[in-house]
């Protein structure tokens, strides 16, 4: 469990020098001509297949093959457990592979394995289904990879928590740098680590376009992350992008019901208590107060863009606008605050205003 995601780079270059390609341009997460299309298609594979809906083998008309599912193919997938294998099942369904880009290992065995990924994994990382299998997710990492984020991943899994990373990986078929921010989500079943399913999305595109700030690689865990929700509130690929413990009880994935788990205690699992108030993993009501400033407080509810990206951004436009400003990261009844405060000249009664 402590080896996924390890790093073995001894060192890392900086993340504008990391993220040039051999021919001096910079990496994308956009198309970017025929060449980029077509070597897509070469690595991809199809959706139904990795989706676990199974594609027809036979190649007579009128006979009718068995479903054969790759991902189950693998000796990282046989060394599975039965409900291991129901819950990665019922996560499959959720997804749309060629959309989604999902990597799930198993915690259980040495090098915490990984066991599946989706056809959206591997164009973005550039390995297919059968070299990424059985391989530990480090294979995707280089030397801008930030070796203190990576042990900060490590040391947040090897606890069984979940996290939000950044992180510079590279793509397996030309080791060209990528921008990959991720959550990680620990999945337990009967309250025993299980599995780790994690969503990836490529902003290689987004955060090149910031040329006024240099983006740091992180990885935030602990304390910020402590909600709890069942399998079943686990409905798509976007549900995976905000880190959270997934709990999973044997009625969940059609094992005989565990009659030691109370109808309570499955209902706390959603980290939400009987009145509606979000709580903690312990069961306690998030404590904090709210800063005692006259700000603009600007609310990016349902966005799906990373809050990380979306304080950059401004950082950039306050700078390309030549507007002082002053960044700070808060926690603020059990959540992340972040916080641009936007300073004006000053006027002439003195002073300045925050926005």
């Amino acid at each position: 469990m402590e080896s996924a995601w390890r790093s073995d780079a001894s060192g890392a270059s900086g993340s504008e020098a990391a993220l040039q390609t051999s021919d001096g341009s910079s990496s994308s997460d956009e198309p970017v001509g025929g060449d980029a299309v077509s070597r897509t298609a070469r690595r991809k594979r199809g959706a139904e297949c990795l989706a676990g809906g199974g594609c027809l083998t036979a190649d007579v008309v009128g006979v009718k093959a068995e479903p054969s599912e790759p991902h189950q193919q693998s000796d990282a997938f046989g060394q599975l457990t039965l409900p291991q294998k129901r819950i990665i099942n019922r996560v499959v369904a959720m997804l749309d592979s060629k959309r989604d880009s999902v990597v799930i290992t198993n915690p259980l065995q040495p090098n915490g394995p990984i066991v599946y990924v989706t056809n959206a994994w591997q164009d973005m990382c550039g390995y297919t289904a059968q070299q990424a299998v059985g391989e530990n997710p480090r294979l995707t990492q280089g030397e801008g990879t930030d070796p203190e984020t990576v042990r900060s991943m490590r040391l947040a899994l090897s606890n069984q928590q979940p996290c939000r990373v950044r992180i510079i990986n590279y793509r397996g078929y030309n080791r060209e740098p990528f921008w990959n921010c991720l959550s990680v989500q620990p999945i337990f079943h009967n309250r025993k680590l299980v599995l780790f399913a994690a969503r990836l999305q490529d902003y290689s595109y987004r955060l090149q376009q910031l040329v006024s700030v240099s983006p740091q690689q992180f990885c935030k865990a602990g304390d910020l992350y402590t909600m709890r929700v069942g399998l079943s509130d686990i409905s798509s690929a976007q549900s995976l992008g905000q880190p959270r413990l997934v709990d999973v009880t044997n009625g969940d994935i059609g094992l005989q019901d565990d009659s030691s788990t109370s109808g309570d205690e499955r209902t706390d699992t959603s980290g939400y208590s009987s009145n509606g108030e979000s709580t903690c993993a312990g069961g306690s009501k998030p404590s904090g107060m709210l800063p005692a400033r006259h700000v603009r407080r600007l609310g990016f509810g349902g966005l799906e863009l990373e809050p990380e990206y979306l304080l950059d951004r401004l950082r950039h436009e306050c700078a390309q606008l030549a507007l002082p400003y002053e960044t700070q990261e808060l926690r603020v009844q059990g959540a992340e605050v972040m916080r641009l405060e936007i300073f004006s000249p000053p006027r002439a009664s003195g002073g300045g205003d925050a926005c």
